[in-house]
């Protein structure tokens, strides 16, 4: 059997994109609204505004978003591929928000001697 092992300095840089907090949290930012745009996505996310400019621009090289002038702003929609990503990831922050109300529900529900 042949086992490869891929350093950790060769992942992808699609991946680096994705499986870090504030860039999802972005993306499902951008799919939560009619309109999204970089200063209110900062601002929601608690990334700073260059920060969240540098991730879009990122999504855009990688087609995943493209901006669309509307007055002084630009206007973040998704492309196809970007909606194909995006998706599954709102259906995930959705899910796990639902468990963590439920979590919190039963934690509400214990007396203090039944806490650890």
């Amino acid at each position: 059997m042949l086992i490869v092992v891929v350093p950790m300095e060769s992942e992808n840089e699609i991946e680096k994109l994705f499986f870090k907090v504030k860039p999802v949290r972005i993306m499902v930012g951008v799919a939560g609204r009619e309109e999204s745009y970089a200063r209110k996505l900062s601002k929601d996310v608690g990334a700073t505004y260059a920060h969240t400019v540098k991730v879009l621009n990122r999504m855009k090289d990688y087609e995943l978003v493209r901006f669309e002038p509307k007055g002084r702003k630009k206007i973040v929609t998704f492309t196809e591929g970007g909606r194909n990503i995006v998706d599954p990831l709102s259906r995930a922050f959705r899910e796990a928000e639902k468990q963590q109300k439920r979590i919190d529900g039963r934690d509400n529900g214990l007396s203090d001697n039944m806490r650890f």
